[in-house]
């Protein structure tokens, strides 16, 4: 409200308003949580969990377990979700009960790094070994998923990319404020490490 009445130049990144008032420069969760599933498909998978966010959650996980479920359809394929907050400890319970209750899966997509994470983690003291048993895929390529054991597989999010293109955009406004609500989509690309194997077993 108190931008609104100021008619400050605002141009969101990675973040959301409700109304389309702003310009923003956004990610394409949906496309990222996809080319998760189109990887781990290629790679012999069939039984692939999502854990993390929910049909509440922010919109950025809402649009990676949207994107999640329209791939897993594309194939034919059951999604299993397991809805939580996007924190390690939340993730961390999700993850036990996809152990004991979703034994079939052998590929998880955490909805963020820190959530996939806390899974592999999860899966480890378990006793299951990844990628061998289980392979694990986050989002965000945060500086910690280069330096867990195995290095995990990630969707990375250009945010110096979404830096420069928000100051364009931002200069943009100021100079032509009549411009029609701009918005700028960066797809993520994936980084391939350690966390997933093949899995042609069926």
């Amino acid at each position: 409200h108190l931008l609104m009445e100021r008619e400050i130049p605002v141009v969101l990144v990675d973040a959301y308003s409700a109304t389309d008032r702003y310009d923003a420069v956004v990610s394409d969760n949906g496309y990222g949580a996809a080319r998760a599933v189109h990887y781990l498909v290629g790679r012999g998978h069939r039984h692939i969990g999502f854990i993390g966010g929910g049909a509440n959650a922010y919109p950025s996980l809402r649009e990676r377990r949207q994107g999640y479920a329209q791939a897993m359809g594309e194939y034919a394929l059951t999604p299993v979700f397991a809805d939580c907050l996007p924190q390690p400890d939340a993730a961390a319970i999700q993850a036990q009960m996809l152990l004991e209750e979703q034994p079939q899966l052998t590929a998880w997509v955490g909805c963020n790094d820190e959530v996939a994470a806390a899974a592999l983690r999860t899966a480890q003291a378990a006793g299951r070994n990844v990628p061998r048993d289980l392979s694990i895929i986050g989002f965000d390529d945060i500086e910690l998923a280069a330096h867990l054991t195995p290095p995990l597989t990630t969707l990375h999010l250009d945010k110096a990319g979404m830096g420069r293109m928000a100051m364009q955009l931002l200069a943009q406004r100021v100079q032509f404020p009549q411009t029609e609500r701009l918005v700028a989509v960066i797809r993520p690309r994936l980084v391939e490490r350690e966390s997933v194997a093949d899995c042609w077993s069926e």
